[in-house]
């Protein structure tokens, strides 16, 4: 008998801690879907020749020496562009997302930029508008670690990940882009509502668009009736202009008279 209880209770204790590991893993898996990084590639390992995959380059001057990818052994591969002068170049990637908030972050490293005209970006682009962590050499020129956070409203749409240098020549490097999913941000972060600004820009670019002429409205019997009393007051004007002439007396002899 006492070792059948032995065997009940040693099956509880299993359950129980079974029920506890299985609640934990239960809860584990949220936390690690939002550390898990949305970019492929976005630590830039895999890839072929000067081109890290699914990473695309932009550039006003077309010069392929602008863009190159690093990589070390044993450590960290990094994005560079370097403009020999002032330009805006890009290395860009387009990810498909879901409704909801996303957390975009990365290190950058500036050399030579001017910090009147140029910096460098890890932003995200939509409908041609962008946001991100923007630095210039006013900033260490160390490695510069930022992040900013974006909602995607519904029903989810495409974005662009850029790693950009404009308005300068010098160089910027890149490192370590994640883009995450997050919870609603803390008010003194970085934030950007997505949706609110392709709104917005919807709503200014319908105000600028000129209306078409309406189509005219009311009754048939309108347009004739219009018609004839325009007629019949450009007609009263013939006649009141034909009376004022012939009771003006003819001048034509000059008006004087003749003694004989």
């Amino acid at each position: 008998m006492s070792r059948a209880l032995s065997a009940v209770s040693s099956l509880r204790l299993t359950l129980a801690r079974g029920s506890l590991l299985l609640l934990a893993l239960l809860l584990s898996v949220p936390s690690a879907l939002a550390d898990r990084n949305i970019l492929l590639n976005g630590e830039l390992i895999e890839g072929t020749g000067n081109r890290p995959d699914h990473w695309r380059t932009e550039s006003l001057a077309h010069d392929a020496r602008t863009f190159s990818w690093v990589r070390k052994p044993g450590g960290p591969s990094e994005l560079r562009i370097t403009n020999a002068r002032p330009d805006f170049a890009q290395w860009v990637r387009t990810v498909r997302l879901d409704p909801g908030w996303y957390f975009l972050s990365g290190e950058m490293r500036i050399e030579g930029v001017d910090p009147q005209t140029g910096s460098g970006m890890i932003g995200v682009y939509v409908n041609g508008r962008g946001f991100g962590l923007s630095q210039n050499t006013r900033m260490s020129s160390d490695w510069i670690a930022g992040g900013l956070y974006f909602k995607v409203g519904d029903p989810g749409y495409s974005v662009e990940i850029v790693c950009q240098l404009q308005g300068s020549s010098g160089t910027v490097l890149f490192r370590h882009i994640r883009l995450t999913t997050a919870s609603e941000p803390p008010r003194s972060a970085m934030q950007v509502d997505l949706d609110s600004v392709l709104k917005a820009r919807v709503l200014r670019e319908k105000r600028s668009i000129p209306k078409p002429f309406e189509k005219p409205t009311g009754s048939l019997w309108t347009y004739p009736a219009t018609m004839l009393v325009f007629a019949a007051i450009a007609l009263s004007g013939w006649l009141i202009l034909g009376s004022t002439k012939s009771g003006v007396p003819d001048r034509s002899d000059g008006g004087q008279n003749h003694d004989s």
